[in-house]
């Protein structure tokens, strides 16, 4: 998923910026926690796609672990949590 997302993150100039690396890298990290933390690993997710758009950081990779974050915790806990968490 990592070597993915970082294929896709690659400029239009061709480089790599280190904040996509680290980035990318987080969210993989903390997909891996979201069966033990599903509302922590949300937020964390949040807020990386938070720091991704402010960065300008190409082309908003975090997206993908942020459906995830929300899917497991839709799926993993109670629809009131659910929809207090999503609101």
């Amino acid at each position: 998923m990592v070597n993915l997302a970082l294929d896709l993150a690659v400029r239009a100039d061709g480089d790599v910026t280190a904040s996509t690396y680290v980035l990318t890298v987080l969210a993989a990290v903390a997909i891996a926690f979201r069966i033990v933390a599903p509302i922590a690993t949300l937020a964390l997710v949040v807020a990386l796609q938070a720091i991704q758009v402010l960065t300008d950081s190409p082309p908003h990779l975090v997206i993908v672990p942020l459906w995830l974050a929300i899917y497991t915790v839709a799926s993993q806990r109670d629809r009131r949590t659910a929809l207090i968490v999503f609101l």
